[in-house]
């Protein structure tokens, strides 16, 4: 009786080879699938941190823009106190920026954090709108009720958002 030799299967040699380029396969495929997860995750955390600037930027503008100019007509604008961190209004209004939290308080209310965490908040003051108009120095005896422009920049990590924004003005009556 002779024995015929029949190819119904694979050698071991071959099983083991075809495992050995799966798994190199594999191996490249997670590398690649893992980087592009960890894109995705760092362009979404930005994206969601500079929609939280824009919403912060957003409030800040519009609760300025509704402060009314100065009661009695003394200055153009009703900013009583600046810093680089800070204004306050006349009306009570206060924008700070303690520690990592940028607060806002509203006359009569507690203060409410706008952004938290916030690496840099910088407020610039301008008699009149640049280019090539300097801001004012309130630190050196600038009157921070001559202000008609604010400049705000706030960095939370992913980048800087900068706005102007133009203060309403009192009224003066002439002689």
């Amino acid at each position: 009786m002779s024995r015929r030799s029949s190819k119904f299967g694979f050698t071991l040699i071959e099983t083991l080879a075809v495992m050995v380029i799966i798994a190199t396969i594999s191996a490249v495929l997670s590398t690649v699938l893992y980087a592009a997860t960890d894109a995705y995750t760092v362009a979404d955390d930005g994206r969601r941190t500079v929609d939280r600037v824009s919403l912060a930027i957003q409030t800040l503008s519009h609760e300025i823009r509704r402060q009314p100019g100065p009661s009695d007509g003394s200055a153009p604008s009703s900013i009583i106190s600046a810093t680089d961190t800070s204004l306050e209004f006349e009306s009570g209004l206060l924008v700070e920026l303690q520690g990592s939290a940028l607060l806002l308080t509203r006359p009569g209310q507690a203060a409410a954090t706008l952004l938290d965490p916030v690496d840099s908040v910088v407020f610039r003051l301008f008699p009149d709108g640049p280019p090539g108009v300097a801001a004012l120095d309130p630190g050196a005896g600038d009157d921070p009720g001559t202000a008609r422009l604010v400049e705000m920049s706030i960095d939370a990590g992913t980048g800087e958002l900068t706005t102007r924004l133009f203060l309403r003005s009192s009224l003066r009556s002439g002689s």
